[in-house]
């Protein structure tokens, strides 16, 4: 986890670990409050999205914004 470039995640331990070590992290959430159990972290958001779609289209905007902050940090991992 400590190599990893940047996290995509749903509401879990590995999603709040990576949020801790620094890492660029996205964590979904769908039936649980992300304003309450969200993941904490300078560079950790989080978002809620009740079905695949909406998941995808939060995932794919976190992306492009991850690429104009830091370069490109998929083709970096």
């Amino acid at each position: 986890l400590e190599s990893a470039s940047l996290y995509i995640g749903n509401d879990s331990g590995a999603s709040h670990l990576a949020a801790i070590l620094g890492i660029p992290t996205l964590a979904l959430y769908k039936t649980t409050n992300p304003a309450v159990w969200g993941v904490i972290g300078q560079q950790a958001v989080f978002a809620q999205a009740q079905d695949e779609q909406t998941a995808l289209a939060i995932v794919e905007q976190w992306l492009e914004c991850c690429q104009q902050d830091a370069g490109d940090p998929i083709r970096a991992a």
